[in-house]
């Protein structure tokens, strides 16, 4: 009965999820069919380049080359009407085209295109969002280099802009790339920054997303306590963004978080912990079934029932998940189920079942052509074997890892020395490089040497014929100034001569006047009588001496 409700209620939920599936494609179709409409009305304006912008954005996922057709009719209109911001936006949107129809060197034209056309015009929203694409585009194809230059730039773009998701995006992706640099400390530098970015934003799926890769992250670098602290966040941040009315996507990367969460537990041997997160994780992949989930929990609640003794236990979920994994063909997962029931079924003794492990997991690992494993699987059964007294089977396991030991030994050997010819001639043109890069740098010593040389040549020269000029000018103002006392002192004559002159005449002037005219007159009247021409003469003397 339980069974019926189960499949009934089962039955119910997958008829919603068509038609909710079928309601999204209907809204989606319409609002292409609407964007079109709207632009068979051949307007020429703003709207228009705007309306092809979110064609675009419909219609990238569903059909590239219909959406690379609209975007150069849109990338003509706005060039037409001089919009640029439009023309900036469209050519961000042609990058992720071309990267998903496998031109990289495509998309990277016309992303740099709209950055230019960004910076030319001043709109920093526009400049900030190609930047963030032509970034994630030199990072997921390895131009990691590249990818960071871009990166500090649209750090301070994104500051400028106050764009704290973009901001956020920078630093996440950069703790990314250096993780994949095996650059520890700047990892987790650039991660923390970004976790306390999100801490202030608003809830959002893609500040989920991002915290879930910083968290996996973190679970590689063996970082559990930071990883769980992230995990619960994101739980967290589920709950804040969807109000308990979450979708089945949604329910998978909650089965995943808790799942990761569980596995951290697992490695840190917190088994009642690491059983309440797995079992949230196996009632969401139940619900939905999520299989893949569904098996790796399985197999981590059989190790944690394995540790604590409850060998019952840990049979049933391991067996449940090396079912699922038969289910998936999943032959890797297989693996490692096997692998953990091969360590029970040695603790507890059971050495046929034990025999069965070890068998399907040999033929999985000659399938998959991996030696490392498929030699320890070999001396497991030997091991085996010896334990069970059958030595001719023992004999030959022994021979197939002794085989196998040998090919990775010598694969090992081969490897070391491709490693050492390969550093040897690392070294050889390192070493070239430095005498160029040496060479180079003597070169370029004696060329600034050169320069220096001629510079002071020019500079004392130059202070030479300065110092010639004014010695010559000084000269010159001795000379003036020579001359000029000269003149001075002539003209200092000249008055001296004149103020003497002067003064003769002053002193005859004196001496005429008045005493001299008294007497010359009294002398003339007393000749008149007595010598009248003598007089007359006198009088005329007289006469001529006052006109001197």
């Amino acid at each position: 009965m339980n069974f019926l409700i189960k499949k009934i209620v089962k039955t119910f939920i997958y008829i919603l999820s068509f038609f909710s599936f079928a309601i999204c494609l209907s809204q989606t179709d319409s609002k292409t069919d609407y964007l079109k409409a709207a632009l068979k009305n051949n307007s020429s304006d703003t709207s228009s380049v705007k309306n092809y912008e979110e064609l675009i954005k419909e219609l990238k996922s569903q059909s590239p080359k219909e959406a690379l057709a609209y975007a150069f009719t849109g990338l003509k209109l706005a060039d037409k009407i001089k919009f640029y911001k439009g023309q900036s936006n469209l050519y961000s949107l042609l990058g992720p085209i071309y990267t998903q129809l496998g031109k990289p060197d495509s998309a990277e034209f016309f992303l740099k295109k709209a950055l230019l056309i960004a910076k030319q015009n001043q709109l920093l929203i526009s400049e900030v969002s190609a930047l963030k694409v032509l970034s994630e585009l030199f990072r997921t194809t390895g131009r990691f280099d590249e990818a960071l230059k871009y990166y500090d730039e649209l750090e301070i773009k994104a500051k400028k802009a106050g764009a704290m998701d973009a901001l956020a995006s920078s630093f996440s992706e950069r703790g990314i790339i250096y993780w994949r640099k095996n650059d520890r400390i700047k990892t987790v530098s650039y991660f923390q920054k970004a976790i306390q970015i999100f801490d202030t934003l608003k809830p959002k799926k893609e500040y989920a997303f991002a915290l879930i890769g910083v968290a996996l992250v973190y679970t590689e670098m063996k970082q559990a306590e930071k990883a769980m602290e992230l995990y619960a966040k994101i739980i967290t941040l589920h709950h804040r963004i969807y109000h308990d009315q979450l979708k089945e996507k949604d329910f998978y990367g909650m089965s995943a978080t808790f799942l990761s969460m569980g596995s951290i537990y697992v490695d840190l041997n917190e088994n009642d912990s690491a059983l309440s997160c797995l079992n949230k994780t196996i009632d969401l992949a139940s619900k939905y079934n999520f299989t893949k989930i569904l098996a790796m929990a399985y197999n981590k609640i059989g190790v944690v029932y394995f540790r604590k003794n409850n060998f019952a236990l840990a049979e049933k979920f391991f067996l449940k998940s090396l079912t699922l994994y038969d289910v998936l063909n999943n032959k890797l997962g297989k693996s490692y189920v096997l692998n953990d029931l091969c360590s029970f079924y040695e603790k507890t003794g059971d050495y046929n079942k034990m025999e069965i492990c070890l068998s399907e997991a040999i033929k999985i690992m000659t399938e998959k052509g991996d030696v490392s494993e498929l030699k320890d699987l070999y001396l497991k059964t030997s091991v085996l074997y010896e334990k069970t007294k059958d030595f001719k089977k023992a004999y030959k396991q022994r021979i197939a890892y002794e085989i196998l030991n040998q090919r990775l030994y010598n694969a090992e050997n081969t490897k070391v020395i491709n490693e050492m010819l390969a550093k040897y001639e690392s070294d050889t043109k390192q070493k070239e490089n430095l005498l160029l890069q040496k060479e180079n740098d003597l070169s370029l010593k004696t060329i600034k040497q050169q320069k220096t040389q001629t510079i002071f040549i020019i500079c004392g020269s130059v202070l030479l014929l300065l110092l010639i000029f004014f010695i010559l000018r000084g000269i010159k103002l001795q000379r003036d100034n020579y001359s000029l006392k000269v003149k001075e002192q002539e003209v200092q004559l000249v008055r001296l001569n004149e103020m003497k002159t002067l003064a003769d005449l002053k002193t005859l002037q004196a001496r005429i006047n008045p005493h001299f005219l008294y007497n010359a007159l009294n002398s003339i009247t007393s000749l008149v009588h007595e010598n009248p021409e003598k007089a007359e003469e006198m009088t005329i003397k007289l006469s001529r001496l006052f006109r001197y």
